[in-house]
């Protein structure tokens, strides 16, 4: 009841913000052609568990409770075309931090995409070459890239694109991606050819880089397909499918701690310069659907999605992920509040013939829109090890597009 109550008092505390928010914000148009756009996410977390419960020698957990602000996305992009819609082209920078880990992290602006688009026999047929996000899955391969008011992640999703990428990636990748449109009215195919190293990855087959993995042919770069198809108003299916080989690739051991040996017996790394060859395989797929039934208010919607990847002589470790998602909402005034709940749960295995650790999550949210504004308020439940004593989360999230 003490929860609930909390919950109301910090709807009605934001309430005053959202009423004070810019109803008419848009992209900046330069002209016919090119415009300027981008969107701000801000979070709040409002009483959380701890995530990184940490766990002691008498396996009891960490309590911390956690309260701050972050923004998570400040994001701005520009995009247009030329030559009578011949050429296009689209750049998005980040200046929120958000791009980058660990030590590597920084506040400065990153490039979280760049690329020209060739229109070679009309607008339905695109060639884009720069870095961009490979096709995962929907929720993570299209909604995510764009202001996506959701608080909670498809972490299957998420993890899926990670791994399916070699190196330091932020789900990014480089290479050059072909999209046709408007199959018998209804239809989008998307095939890309990339790197398979993230947007950082280096490709120039060179022994002296710091990259886990440097030398990769033509044949061995990353292949994604997928279709959107949207068959009847209101109905979304997708499906897609990737694969990533690298086929007598260049491994720095130094990169993989506890590596196994052929024998199953661990592998001794004596420095930084000891490398072998390895063939690694990736493969992932996916598959979703959206029902919304506008005239009733109500939508429902939900994803699968599955990664493998190991090598064929067992000196790193294997990896697979697999997991889905659901989520059914309601508009209780018509485009502007609705509520929702969601549901998620996914499996990791990260060596070989290891014990799977099986993770799920649910949520129940309100969202409010107002014109460019999304503000959604959410309770969400994780359950790690299947304990009644993992995180919970109270917190709200601001999506302002411009």
């Amino acid at each position: 009841m003490n929860r609930l109550k909390k919950m109301v008092a910090y709807g009605a505390a934001v309430a005053a913000f959202c009423a004070i928010s810019p109803k008419d914000a848009s992209a900046f148009k330069v002209n016919d052609n090119n415009e300027v756009y981008g969107y701000s996410t801000m979070w709040g977390i409002l009483d959380e568990n701890a995530y990184n419960h940490a766990v002691d020698a008498n396996g009891d957990k960490g309590k911390d409770k956690s309260f701050g602000f972050q923004l998570k996305q400040a994001r701005l992009g520009a995009k247009g075309n030329m030559a009578d819609g011949v050429l296009g082209y689209n750049v998005f920078f980040d200046g929120s931090g958000s791009i980058g880990s660990g030590t590597g992290a920084s506040s400065s602006a990153f490039l979280v995409e760049g690329w020209a688009t060739i229109r070679p026999i009309g607008k339905d047929f695109e060639i884009n070459i720069g870095q961009f996000r490979p096709y995962g899955s929907y929720e993570v391969g299209v909604i995510s890239g764009s202001a996506i008011p959701n608080l909670e992640e498809f972490v299957a999703g998420k993890t899926q694109i990670t791994n399916f990428l070699a190196g330091s990636n932020n789900t990014r990748d480089r290479g050059v991606e072909f999209a046709v449109k408007n199959i018998a009215d209804m239809a989008t195919v998307k095939i890309s050819a990339t790197n398979g190293y993230g947007n950082n990855g280096d490709v120039g087959g060179s022994l002296s880089g710091g990259k886990a993995i440097w030398s990769n042919g033509f044949g061995d770069a990353a292949y994604t397909a997928a279709i959107i198809a949207k068959p009847i108003d209101g109905l979304r299916i997708n499906a897609g499918y990737g694969i990533n080989k690298h086929d007598n690739a260049v491994v720095n051991l130094n990169a993989y701690s506890g590596a196994v040996g052929d024998d199953g017996s661990a592998v001794t790394v004596s420095n930084s310069n000891t490398k072998t060859v390895v063939d690694i395989d990736r493969m992932m797929y996916s598959a979703g659907f959206e029902f919304n039934m506008a005239d009733l208010g109500l939508w429902i919607d939900g994803e699968y999605a599955a990664l493998k990847t190991g090598d064929k002589d067992t000196l790193l470790p294997g990896y697979e992920i697999k997991g889905w998602y659901g989520r059914v909402g309601y508009f209780v005034l018509p485009k502007a509040l609705e509520v929702y709940g969601a549901y998620q749960a996914y499996d990791t295995t990260k060596k070989t013939g290891a014990t799977a650790t099986k993770d799920s999550q649910y949520a129940i949210a309100a969202r409010y829109h107002l014109s460019n504004l999304a503000f959604t308020l959410e309770y969400a439940k994780r359950d790690i090890d299947g304990t009644s004593d993992d995180p919970a989360r109270v917190a709200f999230r601001t999506v302002i597009k411009y």
